[in-house]
């Protein structure tokens, strides 16, 4: 168990990788069990996985709180802030190195509109993927919105799908002179001849 000093004066406890890893299954298990609405998770989780960490981790000492509040904390702040580069048109994701992809051109973009993203690039992200699935869907709104997994799914399966043409409404000055009841039930326009 190490501690550093906290700017307030606090000690502030580093995690070893297989406490953090313990910490995820206790994530997935209370997310299985019920413990996660749609806006995040419900009253007394932070309880549950203290419970959890203590049957993977017993001689850890790691407490509801500070501990495990501190760390989902920070690491629901670095997930929003991945996921929000990650989101950019032209940034990838390397599922090898678990790095951000990005041309210097677009990491100059990023960091002029937000500073505090210029340390995100370089460092890999071995627990983003696990992020994902646990907190994935605290913000998405709405009847069209889902996770990130879903997303890359639902891209693969529009672009292995054969392309159909599409066709365009007609312009709005294609709609004047029809009748208050040219429209049928289904989408289809009727014209009426003067």
């Amino acid at each position: 168990m190490e501690f550093s000093q906290a700017s307030k004066g606090r000690s502030k406890r580093a995690w070893t990788s297989e406490e953090e890893k313990a910490l995820i299954v206790a994530l997935k298990e209370i997310i299985s069990g019920g413990w996660k609405s749609e806006n995040g998770f419900r009253v007394g989780f932070l309880g549950a996985l203290e419970q959890s960490m203590l049957r993977q981790c017993p001689m850890s000492g790691l407490r509801a709180n500070p501990h495990i509040s501190s760390k989902v904390h920070s690491w629901k702040q670095q997930y929003y802030a991945l996921s929000d580069v990650l989101s950019r048109s032209g940034i990838g994701w390397h599922p090898d190195t678990k790095m951000i992809d990005a041309s210097e051109e677009l990491w100059a973009e990023i960091i002029a509109t937000n500073p505090k993203t210029k340390n995100l690039r370089y460092k890999p992200w071995p627990l983003y993927l696990d992020w994902v699935e646990v907190f994935g869907k605290d913000r998405a709104t709405g009847n069209e919105a889902c996770g990130f997994n879903q997303a890359i799914e639902d891209l693969t399966r529009e672009i292995n799908q054969p392309t159909v043409e599409s066709h365009k409404p007609p312009s709005h000055n294609a709609y004047r002179g029809l009748a208050a009841n040219s429209f049928t039930s289904t989408t289809h326009l009727q014209f009426t001849v003067p």
